[in-house]
C-alpha cells in the first residue's frame, strides 16, 4: 500500500496496462490502458488498488521549460497543462488532468519515450536531442488533453493579462529594460491596475 505524496517535480502518468485508482483532494479516479494523468509539483496523490498495473512514468522540471515561454502560449493545453502551476503563485484549484489516449496517439506517445530511452543510454547521449523529444512529447501529449478537454485549456486571464504576459516573455528574451508605466500604458490601464 502506497502512502500519500508529493513531488517537487511534475510527474506524467502513462497507464499501459491493468487498473488502480488514483486519489487526490481534489478528484478519486479509476485509471485504466491508455489513461494520463499530470501531476503538478506539489500535489498530494496515492495510486492504490492494482490490478496488474503496468505504467511508464515521466519527470520534469518546470525550469527546463522556461527558456522560452512565449514559444508554449499558442500551443494547445501545453501551458495549463505542464507549467501553470509553477508559473503562478496561487495554485490553480482544477482537477488533476487526466485523460485518455487513442491507440493511434499511445503509439506516437510511445515513438517518443522509445527515443528518449535509447538517447538516455547512448555512449555520447545529447541534451539538445533529450530536450527537442521532450518537448514533442509534451506538445503531443497537450494536443491529445486538448481535444478531450477544450474546457479547460483556458488559464481563467482576460486577454489584457495574456498581453502582459506576452510582452514580458519578450523583453526578458530580448534583454531590454522592463518598465511598469510603458506596460500599462500599452496594454491601456494604470500601472497601479
Amino acid at each position: 500500500n502506497q502512502q500519500p505524496h508529493d513531488h517537487d517535480f511534475y510527474e506524467i502518468c502513462i497507464v499501459r496496462q491493468g487498473v488502480a485508482a488514483h486519489r487526490t483532494d481534489f478528484t478519486e479516479d479509476e485509471l485504466g490502458p491508455g489513461t494520463v494523468v499530470v501531476m503538478a509539483p506539489g500535489i498530494a496523490h496515492v495510486i492504490y488498488g492494482l490490478r496488474g498495473l503496468c505504467q511508464t512514468n515521466v519527470y520534469y522540471l518546470a525550469e527546463w521549460l522556461s527558456d522560452d515561454l512565449s514559444a508554449y502560449w499558442g500551443q494547445s493545453a501545453f501551458v495549463p497543462l505542464f507549467l501553470a502551476a509553477s508559473m503562478f503563485r496561487s495554485p490553480l484549484k482544477r482537477p488533476v488532468p487526466q485523460f485518455v489516449l487513442t491507440a493511434e496517439e499511445m503509439r506516437d506517445i510511445d515513438h517518443e519515450l522509445a527515443d528518449i530511452g535509447r538517447e538516455c543510454y547512448a555512449e555520447s547521449s545529447s541534451l539538445t536531442f533529450l530536450r527537442s523529444t521532450l518537448l514533442k512529447l509534451l506538445i503531443k501529449l497537450s494536443r491529445a488533453y486538448g481535444r478531450r478537454a477544450p474546457e479547460e485549456l483556458v488559464l481563467g486571464f482576460r486577454a489584457e493579462v495574456t498581453r502582459a504576459l506576452e510582452h514580458i516573455e519578450q523583453t526578458i528574451l530580448q534583454c531590454e529594460p522592463f518598465h511598469v508605466n510603458e506596460l500599462a500604458k500599452k496594454m491601456g490601464v494604470s500601472a497601479n491596475h
